[in-house]
């Protein structure tokens, strides 16, 4: 439909693909994403879940679950300026990863992440097009207090395969993780867990102490 897919939209798929097969795998991922937004009617005009937010606040099924194993301010996603990228506020010792595991099926996490990952696009889509700048998200994930235990490896590689399953469907949308006060153990865990993240989410992490490192404070300037 090229009042939705023009080249715009196409650009995403050019600027992620460019390096790492060129026009040949830029082609493949935009099939793909026809695909699947096709099969789940995300182009259709009632579908259009940018709109629900802020007054609803993710106010479906599948993230209400989800949010049963998220204490109270712990996943916080906003919007700080209008002609902006999204913010996502992230407490990692407010989640409970294991309960999410349990609570959740698989079908239930891969229809929440989609569902989110479609808002951001539709947000960030709609940005772009109204200031001529490419907008993606931002990530600031607050570490302090994450207990080892806490960390569930079972939830970890269930999501990274997630992440993996859609990555290609929605190219040049996350800016930066910036995982903040990151206790010692979990330079050594990451390397763990790595493989199992999509290689284009793992490249964008950058653990930084910004009360300690000026080189840290100043990397966050990009996002601020």
């Amino acid at each position: 439909d090229p009042r939705r897919h023009d080249s715009l939209f196409l650009l995403r798929f050019w600027l992620s693909h460019e390096s790492k097969g060129g026009v040949p795998a830029a082609a493949r991922a935009a099939r793909g994403t026809l695909r699947y937004r096709h099969e789940h009617r995300l182009d259709a005009v009632d579908m259009d879940i940018r709109r629900e937010w802020p007054d609803r606040q993710f106010d479906w099924p599948v993230y209400r679950t989800f949010m049963k194993g998220v204490a109270v301010h712990s996943l916080v996603h906003c919007l700080p300026h209008p002609d902006r990228g999204i913010v996502s506020f992230v407490t990692l010792a407010g989640i409970d990863q294991s309960l999410l595991l349990r609570s959740q099926t698989a079908e239930e996490s891969r229809a929440g992440n989609m569902r989110f990952n479609e808002w951001a696009f539709q947000w960030c889509d709609d940005i772009t097009r109204r200031t001529g700048r490419l907008t993606k998200i931002t990530r600031l994930v607050d570490m302090r207090g994450l207990r080892f235990l806490a960390m569930d490896r079972g939830f970890i590689a269930r999501d990274g395969a997630n992440s993996k399953l859609i990555e290609d469907f929605y190219p040049q949308q996350l800016m930066a993780v910036y995982p903040c006060f990151p206790p010692s153990w979990l330079q050594a865990f990451w390397r763990l867990v790595r493989p199992l993240m999509p290689t284009r989410f793992a490249e964008k992490v950058d653990f930084i102490t910004p009360k300690r490192g000026s080189s840290d404070a100043k990397r966050l300037q990009r996002a601020i």
